[in-house]
């Protein structure tokens, strides 16, 4: 059925085993029972969240560059240094963006303004940079990142006993944890992320091919998910359900941050030019947004034996299925929605139904519902969610 580890890193198995636990739902057996009249209604809570957000439907990518705007035009300074630049914002600024909870704040010293959750880890990524916390001004270097500390990173975020950011740790460690890869990894030339362009032979790219050498190049620097002879698998869980713990069966992908990484990195490289095909050859993010909605639409719903008062772990059954589950269902609303366009996949890929979108169909319902918190609780640790 697979190759053996690398099987794990292609957006093609992360659908595939997404379908498994998907099937497994539609047989009765995961944590999670389906309404399947709320399925109408969900479609059509994105279809007015898409409408209202861009009333022209020109939509673009879900990507971390939509959080730096906010309206404004942030992003000028680094833009005009270089492509290098701002694909080295791109790495750090993603790596940061995990689950921040529902009290940190950043005050965004040029404008005086406290931002929360995504805009406000972008804009202190981007403070960061432009001061060189991560290297010199504008750039990101290996062997700085390695040397990070945890007052760095908490002076940088604003974090206090007053301002507490979930995960703080855990974002120190990927950080470090990239300097590390960036010194060791030729293909990062010169010690940074944007090394990586370098390694690339045309400007035509072929998007899951593209994802898979950020995975194989990243596959160090993530210290959470399973292992499978001591080789660290990043965003990868075993499913007890599916076999043994030596049965790569048994393992489901996400690659959540990877994917969000990638889908980020292609914005800015179709804007200088390259060409990316198969780009719905990536999946949806498996995160608590996207999931969320499912479950807050009504359509998704937790089984009556369910305990709702469990804060549960990354590696949970119930939260692997989860995960799984709002892939396919993903896929699924986007043919929906792309029915409703009337344009091809090429033409209107997945990832501008995410911004549409999905994720802020899942945030709105989330603030009305849970003052922005998850319907499931998750341990987030800064490095998955």
């Amino acid at each position: 059925m697979n190759n053996g580890i690398d099987w794990l890193l292609w957006p093609s198995t992360i659908r595939d085993q997404a379908k498994r636990i998907f099937d497994s739902l539609e047989e009765g057996k995961t944590h999670f029972l389906i309404n399947e009249n709320k399925w109408d209604q969900t479609v059509d809570i994105v279809w007015k969240e898409m409408n209202k957000n861009y009333p022209d439907l020109k939509i673009p990518f879900h990507s971390r560059w939509r959080h730096f705007d906010i309206g404004k035009q942030r992003l000028n300074k680094v833009h005009d240094q270089s492509i290098e630049s701002m694909l080295d914002l791109c790495f750090i600024s993603v790596l940061l963006d995990a689950g921040a909870g529902a009290e940190w704040k950043y005050r965004y010293k040029k404008e005086n303004i406290a931002y929360g959750r995504s805009e406000g880890l972008a804009l202190a990524s981007l403070e960061m940079f432009e001061n060189g916390l991560f290297g010199a001004p504008f750039e990101v270097k290996g062997d700085v990142l390695k040397e990070l500390t945890i007052e760095d990173l908490s002076n940088g975020l604003q974090v206090s006993e007053m301002n507490p950011l979930e995960g703080l740790e855990g974002r120190l460690e990927l950080l470090k944890r990239l300097g590390e890869v960036l010194i060791k990894n030729k293909s990062f030339t010169n010690n940074r992320p944007s090394g990586i362009l370098m390694s690339l032979a045309s400007p035509i790219i072929d998007a899951p091919e593209f994802l898979h050498l950020i995975l194989i190049e990243l596959k160090d620097i993530w210290p959470q998910g399973d292992k499978i002879n001591d080789q660290g698998l990043g965003d990868v869980w075993y499913y007890r359900p599916f076999g043994e713990r030596n049965d790569i069966d048994a393992y489901i992908p996400f690659h959540k941050l990877a994917q969000w990484l990638t889908y980020s990195i292609f914005e800015l490289l179709i804007e200088n030019k390259y060409i990316i095909n198969n780009i719905s050859g990536l999946t949806g993010l498996a995160e608590y947004r996207n999931g969320g909605l499912f479950i807050d639409s009504g359509f998704l719903i937790q089984k009556p034996n369910v305990d709702i008062n469990i804060k549960w772990k990354a590696d949970s059954e119930i939260i692997i299925e989860w995960r799984a589950i709002t892939l396919v269902l993903l896929d699924k609303l986007h043919e929906s929605i792309r029915e409703k366009i009337g344009l091809s996949k090429e033409a209107y890929p997945l990832v501008r139904t995410l911004e549409g979108g999905t994720w802020k169909a899942g945030r709105e319902l989330a603030n009305k519902l849970r003052n922005g918190l998850p319907p499931i609780d998750i341990i987030r640790d800064g490095t998955i969610f």
